[in-house]
């Protein structure tokens, strides 16, 4: 089976593997997968039909996943957030409930992710590891509401004679199907090799379900954040991905690509770009990506399930992270030595500044009735609040909860994910290789403290 897909995105597909999901999400029967042979691009599309596989899937909001919407937005000037030793105010003081670091490789090796996502009874944290020798792996991580590992799983990936290198990681989880979807995509080991993406769906212990590595005629590029996002009661996944520097929305069944429509071109010819991310609920479906149009811009577009689209254009910035709920985004984006984030819907928008930086890396998540970015630095994370996301209150202002120093931390890699009464913040120390016995990150879990 190959999938259907525009010229410009030659990404191939295979016949999918086996795996169920029962109601608890738990894993019913047996794994495996297969690897499709790329084929190279064209003036047509790569042919062929086929069906849904593993936990398969059916139609998603409807509408253009392009940019460039129905209406445009004003935005209001929100307050800025404090510097170093800022206060917490109505926000309840954050206490640390758990955390510990990764585990180190037995040999020198290079790291990508890391991702973050919550389950019913806790999270399962990733990353990708790729050795010197050539080996490559998943590596997924189960912990509880209060940071205490349960579970470790380690999926080979690939031999790679010539060196692993990562061309990113993504993973969300889906409550309506009880699983979740991890996708790693790598280049070519050696200029007779294609470039390959393997995508897993995983239990809430971060076990496999089902999994495929495709085999892709071109580099294909997941941000380090926000690349995989699970609509709400929906039984499907969206990827976003850049090929070449075009972005383009995948939708996966399952962990099979969906042939039919085809990937969606989310700039529709905007100039090009160098980054995509995607984020879903039950009613809206949010895109987020650059553009050198115009001397260069950052492009939100909020699709709601009824048709409407919302479009957004901001400062440039290639380091940012989206987030969206109740018909509204959020977006939050390294301008400067600063951090601006931005809330809005169809009726205007209220936006800010966030201090302490400069940052490398930045995510942020809703958790409750408030947002909470997280901008990383050498040597530091910064954890940010935003409250009266809930629309009972008005937004803001923005407030600087903590800073947490890491030492060795290079300030390039960072997830934050939130569910019930616990935040989770993941990092990598380092992109680069890191030599044997040294542990490649950590994560703390925090939650609400006495007042």
């Amino acid at each position: 089976m190959k999938m259907r897909i525009p010229t410009v995105v030659v990404m191939a597909a295979c016949v999918a593997c086996g795996g169920k999901v029962d109601a608890t999400g738990e894993q019913a029967d047996g794994t495996g997968g297969t690897t499709a042979n790329g084929g190279s691009g064209g003036s047509d599309p790569i042919g062929g039909s086929g069906g849904s596989a593993g936990i398969g899937g059916t139609a998603g909001i409807g509408g253009s996943a392009g940019i460039g919407g129905t209406a445009g937005i004003g935005v209001t000037s929100g307050a800025s957030a404090a510097g170093a030793g800022g206060t917490v105010s109505s926000l309840c003081p954050l206490v640390v409930l758990g955390g510990d670091t990764f585990n180190a490789s037995d040999g020198a090796a290079s790291y990508d992710g890391p991702v973050a996502v919550p389950t019913p009874t806790g999270f399962v944290l990733g990353y990708w590891r790729g050795a010197e020798d050539g080996e490559a792996q998943n590596v997924r991580l189960e912990i509880s509401d209060l940071g205490i590992q349960s579970k470790q799983t380690i999926m080979p990936m690939s031999h790679c004679s010539g060196g692993s290198r990562s061309n990113g990681v993504g993973a969300a989880w889906s409550e309506s199907l009880g699983a979740g979807l991890m996708a790693v995509s790598t280049a070519s080991c050696s200029p007779s090799d294609q470039p390959r993406m393997h995508v897993s769906n995983f239990d809430r212990h971060g076990a496999p379900i089902a999994e495929i590595e495709y085999e892709l005629p071109s580099d294909v590029l997941l941000n380090p954040v926000k690349s995989v996002a699970a609509p709400q009661g929906s039984d499907y996944f969206w990827l976003a991905a850049m090929a070449g520097t075009e972005p383009f929305l995948y939708r996966f069944d399952g962990v099979a690509v969906q042939q039919d429509p085809p990937p969606q071109e989310i700039h529709q010819g905007t100039g090009t770009a160098s980054f995509a991310q995607v984020a879903a609920d039950a009613t809206t479906l949010a895109l987020l990506t650059d553009s050198d149009a115009s001397g260069g811009m950052l492009y939100c577009s909020l699709l709601q399930a009824s048709g409407y689209t919302v479009s957004l254009e901001m400062p440039p910035s290639s380091t940012s992270s989206l987030w969206t709920w109740n018909e509204r985004a959020a977006v939050v984006s390294v301008v400067g030595a600063s951090l601006d984030w931005i809330v809005f819907d169809g009726e205007g928008g209220i936006g800010g500044t966030l201090d302490a930086g400069p940052y490398g890396a930045v995510d942020i998540v809703r958790w409750g009735e408030q947002l909470v970015t997280v901008g990383a630095k050498p040597g530091s994370i910064s954890l940010f609040r935003i409250p009266g996301v809930d629309g009972a209150t008005e937004i803001g202002p923005a407030e600087l909860s903590m800073t947490t120093p890491i030492d060795g931390y290079e300030g390039t890699r960072v997830a934050v994910t939130a569910a019930r009464d616990s935040v989770v913040v993941a990092w990598l120390a380092s992109t680069g290789v890191l030599p044997a016995g040294v542990s490649p990150g950590g994560y703390v879990v925090l939650g609400c403290g006495p007042s």
